[in-house]
């Protein structure tokens, strides 16, 4: 975050999406140049717009609600039809599972992959523009509309397979009072295992030079039945917020009186369906912020020339790059 003190992950963006992208591309040793920016209200709509997603879940659970976005959800081991609602509560979720943040990161990666095949299916590109009209308003992103286009063009024209790869980084949950950004209050954090994120550059490195292959959460079980998730406002139960174990940090330095003002928001955005209070995460999904998609503007979809598409397609690599990059840093990302 451009000091020597520590802080949360998702915290990064309450100083700007720079921010953001040059605290992951200094925790795992990448150039990150494109971004997609949603918010929680964001993320539910396109979700819906596009038909809802099918998501493998690794175990029964109840997800516990959040007021004014969704009620306690309650999915079935196996495939479950998700609408955004759904979705967002079975990509936020930590407290039903053993494993905590580390579960509701491979959560999160279903669902991007879930979305990832959903937006790059024939029947959705096929109505694209009528998608960028009803979601236009919903995110803000560095992509160009040029390379918006292009990218829809060159999948209608090819039809080709995504091979979506994703690797877990771990670490170590716990509490801790020396969050940069807060002031000394005590917060749940998860301290980084050195040994997964040296794994996970490596692996990146090795994915972008074209010659890795990872561990992965394409779902690949037979889908039979698909369960559609029910929600119940009286199913939620209370869960104690974070371990008790501490986690020992060097001090960090005071926080200034006068923070980064440069695209500050008035609570963390989110970036992603999902946020992790974890010095791991990616900051796709913090709390969400009102102003997170005020400058969006309705992308209009044209049809390039062929100079355009070849000049896109050029840039369209470091997007797809970056695509991996997110994937990357949004598997430890949490509440």
């Amino acid at each position: 975050m451009g000091t020597n003190s520590k802080d949360k992950l998702t915290h990064a963006g309450l100083y700007g999406v720079e921010t953001s992208m040059a605290t992951l591309g200094n925790l795992y040793g990448v150039n990150v140049d494109q971004y997609l920016r949603i918010n929680f209200a964001g993320f539910i709509s396109i979700i819906d717009a596009v038909g809802g997603v099918d998501v493998y879940s690794d175990q029964a659970f109840t997800s516990v609600g959040s007021p004014g976005y969704y009620d306690p959800t309650t999915f079935a081991e196996g495939w479950n039809h998700l609408d955004g609602k759904s979705a967002l509560a079975f990509a936020r979720e930590r407290h039903a599972f053993a494993s905590g943040d580390i579960q509701r990161g491979i959560n999160q990666m279903k669902v991007i992959d879930a979305m990832m095949n959903k937006i790059k299916s024939p029947t959705v590109l096929m109505s694209f523009s009528k998608l960028m009209d009803a979601v236009s308003d919903c995110f803000v992103t560095s992509l160009s509309q040029e390379q918006i286009s292009a990218l829809v063009r060159m999948q209608l024209a090819s039809l080709s397979d995504w091979d979506i790869q994703s690797y877990t980084v771990t670490g170590t949950g716990g509490k801790s009072s020396q969050c940069y950004s807060a002031k000394g209050q005590s917060l749940y954090v998860m301290k980084p295992d050195e040994n997964s994120v040296s794994q996970a550059k490596e692996l990146i490195a090795s994915v972008l030079g074209g010659e890795g292959t990872v561990s992965d959460t394409q779902q690949t079980p037979e889908k039979t039945e698909v369960f559609t998730p029910t929600a119940d406002p009286n199913a939620g139960t209370s869960v104690e917020e974070s371990p008790d174990s501490v986690i020992v940090e060097e001090p960090a330095e005071s926080v200034p009186a006068e923070q980064p003002a440069d695209e500050q928001p008035a609570e963390p955005t989110p970036e992603a369906p999902a946020e992790s209070e974890a010095s791991t995460e990616a900051p796709a999904e913090s709390e969400a912020s009102s102003g997170s998609t005020s400058g969006a503007e309705t992308p209009s979809i044209s049809l390039p020339t062929q100079e355009q598409v070849e000049s896109a397609a050029s840039s369209l690599h470091q997007a797809a790059s970056t695509v991996l990059d997110a994937l990357f840093g949004s598997s430890s990302s949490g509440e």
